[in-house]
């Protein structure tokens, strides 16, 4: 059985869009991020930052890489996906990122 894996992030790029040729094929990696107000301990109100990965495969991603620099604010539909691994000592690693199936390109206040 398949379990429902979808997100959907509203989200500013934080670095410029990255577009390589890998033997999968063309992988366009999405630096982002979010901030959202949450209570501490103690009950003030602090900002939380998220740093995220979004990877796009294909042509949408060499589409998409190319209008997206750091500062522009998306939204984003994908799914959830996790990359495990052993280093050279053995040690186990793992990433969670997200792979965009839709993204949004929200207007700016000079576009509105």
């Amino acid at each position: 059985m398949n379990h429902l894996n979808q997100i959907l992030l509203e989200c500013t790029v934080s670095q410029d869009a990255e577009t390589t040729e890998k033997p999968i094929g063309t992988v366009t990696k999405i630096p982002v991020s979010y901030t959202r107000d949450c209570r501490n301990a103690k009950g003030e109100i602090v900002k939380e930052e998220v740093f995220l990965d979004i990877e796009v495969y294909g042509e949408f991603g060499k589409k998409v890489g190319a209008s997206l620099k750091k500062g522009k604010e998306i939204r984003i539909v994908g799914r959830l996906k996790q990359d495990r691994w052993k280093d050279a000592e053995g040690k186990m690693h793992s990433r969670i990122f997200i792979i965009a199936e839709h993204i949004d390109f929200k207007k700016t206040e000079e576009e509105k």
